[in-house]
């Protein structure tokens, strides 16, 4: 009886360690952007932290039933910071005003990835 126990017991604790290290070594979603950025006064700071250059890009902030989109216009290298003021986010022709871009916490960058095989790709920002 002892015995059985002592036999369970390791098999438990094979187990719990085998789903732990399942845990530690799970991959981020290789779909997503690897995007990081802050937001200040004037606007956003967006840094490229994947590995290949990003193209197409529309930065969007969702307000309500209401969506201001701002163009990254060009390439977008690994490590390169750019800047995006409030002002570049438009909606209907209009600028979002600085007020209310300070205020949204939630920003969606979507890009394509160049590379062998181009295709767009998201990530969401929570500030």
């Amino acid at each position: 009886m002892i015995l059985f126990g002592l036999v369970a017991l390791v098999v438990f604790g094979l187990l719990v360690t085998g789903f732990i290290l399942q845990v530690t070594t799970s991959q981020p979603d290789p779909s997503l952007l690897k995007i990081v950025g802050r937001r200040g006064l004037a606007g956003l700071e967006l840094t490229n932290k994947d590995f290949v250059a990003l193209s197409d890009c529309d930065v969007s902030i969702l307000d309500g039933g209401s969506k201001w989109v701002a163009t990254i216009a060009g390439y977008w290298r690994p490590s390169q910071t750019i800047s995006v003021a409030w002002s570049e986010f438009k909606q209907n022709g209009q600028p979002l005003p600085g007020y209310l871009g300070r205020a949204k916490d939630n920003v969606l960058v979507s890009c394509v990835r160049t590379g062998e095989r181009p295709e767009r790709q998201s990530a969401g920002l929570h500030f």
